[in-house]
């Protein structure tokens, strides 16, 4: 017995698929439109919509008037439905937290406070504050002279870590050139020693030509 092919959703008739879907609520509704091009189609078809609308015009009344549907004051605990009375109170609940919120901000120290007192790294204030405004103002520093860009704290780290490499890259350059002149002033040193006692390859040279010359007159 050979059994028949099962068919899947898309193989049902237009009819029957529109008749589906008008069954389904928004997002369930999207999510199926996503699937296939031929569901998207239909999802957006008007006469699906004229479906919904007139099944959602039937089924309105009995949902109103239904025992299980929630009253008012539930739904005003759940701040679902929002009275005249609740939005003013929440306006004036932020303009109370936009106040509490000014206030301490106005009272919190300043950069400067916070530095001496170790919380914020020096980088975070201009430079004549580092250290203390007394210490910049007693090395003859002004309020605006040298004064660099102050930097986030989440920044400073970084800023750290960028510097220390670049006084490390000025020791390998330093470190580098004294040794390339010192060993350029050993090889000249060890080149002049040879030279004055006898080692060397010119000192083999000429002893090679002295040696072939007083062989050559003894020959002759």
């Amino acid at each position: 017995q050979h059994t028949a092919p099962a068919k899947q959703l898309l193989d049902l008739p237009n009819e029957v698929l529109l008749q589906i879907l008008s069954n389904l609520e928004v997002c369930d509704l999207l999510a199926t439109s996503r699937t296939s091009h031929h569901l998207r189609n239909l999802a957006v078809s008007p006469i699906l919509h004229r479906r919904r609308l007139r099944r959602t015009r039937s089924l309105l009344p009995a949902q109103l008037s239904s025992p299980w549907r929630p009253s008012l004051a539930d739904l005003m605990r759940r701040h679902i439905f929002l009275t005249k009375t609740t939005v003013v109170s929440r306006q004036l609940a932020r303009s109370l937290v936009a106040i509490r919120l000014a206030r301490r901000l106005a009272a919190r120290p300043s950069p400067e406070v916070l530095v001496e007192r170790c919380v914020l790294p020096a980088e975070c204030v201009p430079y004549p504050y580092r250290g203390g405004y007394h210490a910049g103002a007693a090395a003859g520093e002004g309020s605006t002279a040298g004064a660099a860009i102050p930097v986030a704290p989440a920044l400073v780290a970084k800023r750290r870590a960028i510097e220390r490499e670049r006084v490390k890259d000025g020791l390998r350059r330093w470190v580098g050139s004294v040794w390339r002149g010192e060993v350029r002033s050993r090889e000249e040193g060890v080149r002049r020693w040879e030279e004055r006692v006898g080692v060397g390859r010119v000192w083999r040279l000429r002893r090679f030509w002295e040696t072939l010359g007083n062989g050559g007159g003894q020959g002759q």
